[in-house]
C-alpha cells in the first residue's frame, strides 16, 4: 500500500517542461485555447531565442500561423530543438485557411522544421479545445508518465490521460485474471493494479493523496472484488473458455473500477 502511495506521488512531484516556441500574439492566442492553468509545465521563447532550449525539455511545441510564412528565427530553433535530440510538434492557428491553405502550411511546417507528418497538427481558438483529439494525444503521449502531472494542472488533457489510465490497467488485468490458473492467486495482483489505476486518476484530478484517501478509495475498489467473485462463479459453469471468461471479467470490472473513480474525483468539490 505504501509503495503503491509512494509511486503515485512520485508521479506528479516532477512536472513536464514543455517549451511553447511562437510571436507572443501566437503563443497568447495556444494559451488561450489550452486555458492556461498548466503552472510551471509551458514555458515560451521567441522564434531564434535558443537560450530556452534543455536536453531536459520533454516536448517543444511550435506555435505558427497560417496567414504568415515560417521565417529563418524558426528554423535556427528547430536545429537547436535537434540537437538536443528533443521531442518536436507544430501547432498551426487555422482560422481563415482553406483546405487548399491548409495542406500548403502542413508542408512547410514539415520542411522548415523537420517534422514528419504526424507532428504537423492545426487548431482554431475558437473551438472547444476538448474537440482536438489528435493534438491532445499527442501532447499525452510524448511525456510518460509526466501526462499525470500535466493532468492534474491542465485539464484539457485530463480525459485523455484518464483513459490511458484505464486502458492500460484494464489490459493488464485482463491477461492476469485469463492467465491466473490457481484460484486466489490473481487477487492480490489485481487490487494492487486497480488501487494504483485509481490513486493515479486521482492524481491526474490534483487530488491530494493519503492513506486516509487510499481507505476511502477501497470503498470505490469493492466493485472489483465483486466481479472477481463472479468470474469464479461463471467458471465454474464454463469450464473450457474459463480463461477466456475470468479475463474478460477482470477487464470490464477493472474499466468499471476506472470509471467510477474519475466520476468520483470529478465530483469532488475544491
Amino acid at each position: 500500500m505504501l509503495r503503491i502511495l509512494k509511486d503515485a506521488r512520485g508521479e506528479t512531484e516532477t512536472s513536464p517542461d514543455i517549451l511553447v516556441v511562437g510571436d507572443p500574439s501566437d503563443v497568447s492566442n495556444l494559451l488561450a485555447w489550452l486555458k492556461e492553468g498548466a503552472g510551471e509545465s509551458l514555458r515560451s521563447a521567441a522564434p531564434g531565442d535558443l537560450s530556452e532550449f534543455r536536453k531536459e525539455t520533454d516536448l517543444v511545441i511550435y506555435t505558427l500561423p497560417g496567414v504568415r510564412n515560417i521565417g529563418p528565427a524558426f528554423c535556427q530553433s528547430a536545429e537547436a530543438s535537434n540537437s538536443f535530440g528533443l521531442e518536436s510538434m507544430a501547432l498551426i492557428d487555422s482560422v481563415e485557411m482553406n483546405e487548399a491553405a491548409q495542406a500548403a502550411k502542413h508542408v512547410e511546417a514539415e520542411l522548415a522544421l523537420d517534422l514528419s507528418p504526424g507532428r504537423v497538427h492545426f487548431f482554431n481558438p475558437g473551438t472547444p479545445v476538448e474537440d482536438a483529439r489528435s493534438v491532445l494525444a499527442y501532447i499525452c503521449g510524448h511525456l510518460g508518465d509526466k501526462e499525470v502531472a500535466l493532468a492534474a494542472s491542465l485539464a484539457c488533457v485530463r480525459p485523455h490521460v484518464v483513459a490511458d489510465i484505464i486502458t492500460a490497467t484494464s489490459n493488464e488485468n485482463g491477461l492476469i485474471g485469463a492467465t491466473a490458473f490457481f484460484p486466489g492467486t490473481d487477487m492480490p495482483l489485481l487490487t494492487a493494479n486497480q488501487m494504483r489505476m485509481v490513486l493515479r486518476i486521482g492524481a491526474a484530478h490534483g487530488r491530494t493523496l493519503s492513506l486516509r484517501r487510499a481507505r476511502e478509495l477501497l470503498v470505490v475498489l469493492g466493485g472489483g472484488i465483486t466481479f472477481r467473485a463472479a468470474a469464479r462463479q461463471v467458471v465454474g459453469l464454463v469450464p473450457i473458455a474459463g480463461w477466456a471468461v475470468k479475463g474478460a471479467i477482470a477487464y470490464t470490472g477493472t474499466r468499471t473500477v476506472g470509471l467510477l473513480a474519475h466520476r468520483y474525483f470529478e465530483g469532488l468539490k475544491e
